[in-house]
């Protein structure tokens, strides 16, 4: 993690601890310069909850979490697309990856215009409490956030990022 922090001192970041992002296409847009912190995004585009379980249990091996300030969990959404289940049980598998001293800041999956976000938000919830180091975060949007009832406008990301910044204890 070194490298990592010369290489935010390069650019004008700080190495305050980093923020690692999991999550699928709608975790994409967010970075430093949104987040106010240093950020490695490991968002996949069409990523389901079972692949994001995936990169979690793959970034621990890799060391990825040692000096991380938090985890930030996105995901779901692409589960409920093509109509796949098991969002619950993915979401224990990714908060089992994430070392118990690293606070996993859960998002879960984003208000959207789909039908199952009920139902998995409660699984999410359900996994979550099982974990001493989870925090479930509700995210507040407008419909102007959303720019085809799944994804996030450029207002979205600036509605999203700010909540998080608000959170900066945990990031």
């Amino acid at each position: 993690m070194k490298v990592l922090c010369l290489i935010f001192s390069l650019v004008g970041g700080s190495c305050s601890p980093y923020v690692v992002i999991l999550g699928d296409s709608i975790m994409k847009p967010f970075t430093e310069t949104n987040l106010g912190r240093p950020v490695i995004n490991q968002a996949i585009s069409g990523a389901t909850s079972q692949q994001i379980a995936e990169v979690a249990v793959n970034a621990r091996s890799s060391g990825l979490f040692k000096d991380a300030g938090s985890v930030v969990i996105e995901g779901g959404i692409n589960n409920l697309l093509l109509k796949e289940r098991g969002v619950g049980a993915s979401y224990r598998s990714i908060l089992s990856a994430i070392p118990p001293n690293i606070e996993a800041v859960v998002i879960g999956v984003m208000p959207a215009e789909i039908d199952g976000v009920e139902e998995v938000s409660k699984e999410i919830d359900d996994a979550c409490r099982a974990f001493a180091n989870c925090r479930r975060v509700k995210i507040n949007l407008e419909s102007a956030d959303l720019r085809d009832g799944v994804h996030l406008s450029v207002e979205g990301i600036d509605t999203v990022a700010r909540q998080l910044r608000a959170l900066r204890a945990a990031l």
